[in-house]
């Protein structure tokens, strides 16, 4: 799906029998002739769904929702990334952490209402990006107040299977939760508040984590073999 004004304003990509996949286009307009566009993402995927069977990809970016619930993403039974980058959705998102064939979710950036109580456990899930996220209280109702992350930490434990964590800008101030993760492979915490990097050295494959403004008092030995670092 494209937001950008030219035509046409969302795409697919279709597999074809055999060979390079065949990109086909749907609903081009002039965007020219409209002052304001909105296109309710709830309501085109619910009934879109029959249809949508076969994709395995999801980008939804850098858009806005007012909706409950995101269940309906849950009934796409082959869906293996999903991108949200830049979305405000105004409900809780919880239900997509349960996606069962789900190997990659990207949250960059949105803002969005969870319940951590509700968080499902994903076995599935390989790579997780969360960087600089918005947990709101009342995410119907903006008014600044917000959950961070470092709230909760056993967030983390959901999903075991995760190779790749992504969280830039997230108040992070701890890695201890990182012994629930014991296939993490790559870490990025640039911009928080980690002083320690010492709980890395317990994980038996982790490769490189990058800790760019971070205030790091205890890094990792040299014979840990842990790539680090420190760009901003």
């Amino acid at each position: 799906f494209f937001q950008e004004a030219r035509r046409p304003i969302w795409a697919g990509r279709r597999a074809g029998d055999g060979g390079t996949p065949e990109y086909s286009k749907y609903g081009s307009l002039d965007l020219s002739q409209f002052s304001e566009l909105e296109m309710r993402m709830y309501v085109l995927i619910k009934a879109r769904l029959a249809s949508m069977q076969e994709l395995t990809a999801l980008y939804i970016n850098d858009f806005s929702s007012y909706v409950d619930s995101l269940e309906p993403l849950t009934r796409l039974s082959k869906l293996d990334t999903l991108d949200l980058g830049g979305t405000s959705i105004f409900g809780n998102v919880e239900e997509i952490f349960g996606i069962p064939t789900l190997r990659r979710l990207s949250l960059d950036n949105c803002q969005v209402g969870m319940d951590f109580d509700k968080i499902p456990t994903n076995t599935t899930l390989e790579e997780l990006s969360m960087n600089d996220i918005s947990i709101l209280k009342d995410p119907t109702y903006n008014n600044g107040d917000k959950i961070y992350l470092s709230e909760h930490y056993e967030l983390f434990g959901c999903f075991p299977s995760l190779i790749v964590l992504q969280l830039r800008s997230d108040r992070i101030d701890s890695l201890d939760f990182v012994e629930n993760l014991p296939l993490l492979q790559y870490l990025e915490i640039t911009d928080n508040s980690v002083t320690s990097l010492k709980p890395l050295e317990a994980l038996p494959n982790f490769q490189m984590v990058w800790c760019g403004k971070n205030t790091i008092l205890e890094g990792v030995s040299e014979d840990s073999g842990i790539q680090v670092s420190t760009e901003e």
